[in-house]
C-alpha cells in the first residue's frame, strides 16, 4: 500500500479581484512546511505582514484543524498556538 501526504505548500495572499490564476502579484507569500495535523513551519515569506494578514492566515489554517504555526522572525523562533 502506498500512502502520499503532501507536506509543503505555497500560501499565496492578493488583494480583492487578484489571483494566482491572473498572474497577479501577490501581497504576501510564504512556503508552508506541515509538521504534523496540527502544526505547520512558515518560511521564505516575501512582502509585508500586516495584522490583518495574519488574522487571515491564522483563520484559514484553523479552518483546516492547524492549531499550531512556527515561524522564525528577526533571527528568533516564534511558535504560535490558537
Amino acid at each position: 500500500m502506498v500512502h502520499i501526504k503532501d507536506e509543503i505548500a505555497t500560501l499565496r495572499i492578493f488583494s480583492e479581484g487578484e489571483s494566482y490564476e491572473g498572474r497577479d502579484t501577490a501581497l504576501f507569500s510564504c512556503t508552508a512546511h506541515f509538521i504534523s495535523d496540527s502544526t505547520v513551519y512558515l518560511c521564505n515569506a516575501r512582502g509585508v505582514m500586516s495584522v490583518f494578514l495574519a488574522r487571515q492566515i491564522r483563520e484559514f489554517f484553523l479552518a483546516r484543524g492547524i492549531t499550531q504555526v512556527e515561524y522564525e522572525r528577526r533571527e528568533k523562533y516564534v511558535v504560535r498556538t490558537t
